[in-house]
């Protein structure tokens, strides 16, 4: 089997960073699904996130979740 390395390329991506217990991870899926229903988007892929050990804080993570959609959307 011949493996290709590609860019993985999305055009609007809603991001949610946050803090918190590695427990507590599908929170913030859950945060971009009610997206979905609040700005009347639907999703246009998979969602994913990352994960990385918070600094001075042993039982907390950094996320950094992902969410494509069929269009832009304004947010902070």
């Amino acid at each position: 089997m011949k493996f290709e390395r590609l860019p993985f390329i999305m055009k609007n991506l809603i991001r949610y960073q946050a803090t918190m217990k590695e427990n507590d991870w599908n929170k913030g899926f859950d945060l971009l699904r009610s997206i979905e229903f609040q700005e009347g988007v639907y999703k246009t892929g998979p969602m994913f996130f990352s994960m990385e050990p918070a600094e001075n804080e042993p039982r907390y993570r950094n996320f950094e979740f992902f969410m494509p959609v069929n269009f832009q959307v304004e947010g902070e």
